[in-house]
């Protein structure tokens, strides 16, 4: 009798558990096809599959995680190359207090990440990160490991030098600590401070460090603006500088007109290339496209009609990468997606870099993605 109750009393408990469980996934497809002097064209081909799941453990824990199975065919020339991915996207623990005026928030495990301006560090990572704020002060920290992460899905400028495994490879190992401090509502502005420290733990990576500022707020009732500055080193005896702004109009309710500018240093005077830790493609070259040594003016209109988006943009690229200044080329893209149903969607996008210097590294390329939630 006694094991009968003790049974039955696990069982009440799991079906409790699962009844507050939410789950769902998605199915991606996307085939891409790009060619840099139409005289041979290469073949990308992607799908995936993600789940998700997440349930409240109570009013102010929450926990959550996410799956990723994905293949990737590419077709250069005569070769192929095929790589299969496995990976654990999202593994996090969340939770939210709120005490008199002040609130906290609390997230650890494996999720995602960014900095203030979300050029050096925007990825997924394991780690453990909080805030505390009021109405007009915000504090945060983070702390986490990067060596864990499958470097086939997560990209960061570094790279193990040795042979990548198949469906998984681990990522150079770095330990952020970040720490953040934000000032709120000042008239509709948003000022933040951030320091950065990130440890390497191998040899063949170095430690880096960066401050960074950003502001963001409303001009008027029909713009808005975003400003960032980084100032960063590897071992402060050289420097290196990123800086961003953008100004964003709000044409009626369906169309916004962007414009602005990014600076990444290169070895400009004292100053030597910008270096991130996360990598990111500054523009849609072939094979040259890092943040570092450039300067992008650029701007963007994004439409919206009903269940459609459709968005144009143009950046001019400008290289840096000692004291003079040259003109690269024009980088251009047009993008469409639009929600079929309440669960899928469908778009597709062409771009189109003309590099004037150097033919081999210009990229046009046509995308067809769809997805599928359920």
């Amino acid at each position: 009798m006694k094991k009968f109750l003790v049974t039955a009393l696990s069982a009440l408990i799991l079906i409790q558990s699962l009844s507050a469980l939410n789950w769902g996934g998605l199915l991606t497809n996307t085939s891409k096809v790009s060619t840099s002097e139409f005289k041979s064209f290469d073949f990308k081909q992607s799908n995936s599959l993600s789940l998700w799941a997440s349930s409240s453990i109570n009013k102010n824990l929450r926990f959550s995680t996410e799956g990723l199975f994905k293949y990737d065919l590419d077709v250069i020339g005569e070769g192929k190359n095929f790589t299969g991915i496995i990976d654990l996207t999202l593994l996090k623990l969340s939770g939210n207090w709120n005490v008199n005026n002040l609130s906290l928030a609390l997230n650890a495990g494996r999720f995602a990440y960014s900095d203030l301006s979300s050029v050096v560090f925007a990825q997924t990572s394991d780690g453990l990160n909080f805030s505390l704020q009021n109405r007009s002060i915000k504090v945060g920290a983070y702390a986490g490991y990067t060596g864990l992460l499958n470097s086939l899905n997560v990209s960061m400028l570094d790279f193990i030098p040795e042979e990548p495994s198949k469906i998984y490879s681990l990522c150079p190992g770095y330990v952020p600590l970040i720490l953040d401090f934000s000032f709120l509502n000042l008239s509709g502005n948003t000022l933040s401070l951030q320091a950065e420290y990130f440890i390497a733990t191998a040899e063949y990576i170095h430690n880096k460090f960066y401050a960074e500022f950003a502001a963001n707020g409303m001009l008027g009732t029909m713009a808005s603006y975003a400003l960032s500055a980084v100032a960063g080193s590897e071992n402060f005896s050289e420097y290196m500088l990123f800086g961003s702004g953008n100004v964003s109009l709000f044409l009626g309710q369906s169309l916004i007109a962007n414009i602005g500018a990014e600076y990444a240093s290169g070895n400009n005077g004292a100053l030597v290339p910008f270096r991130t830790v996360s990598s990111r493609t500054a523009y849609n070259g072939k094979m040259f496209s890092e943040t570092s040594g450039l300067i992008l003016p650029q701007a963007s209109v994004l439409f919206v009609l009903n269940n459609m988006v459709l968005t144009l943009g143009e950046k001019v690229v400008l290289g840096i990468p000692e004291n003079e200044l040259s003109l690269n080329g024009f980088d251009t893209t047009l993008s469409f997606v639009c929600n079929v149903l309440s669960d899928l969607q469908v778009g597709c996008s062409v771009i189109g870099y003309a590099d004037i210097n150097n033919a081999a590294n210009s990229n046009y390329s046509f995308a067809l993605n769809v997805s599928l939630a359920f």
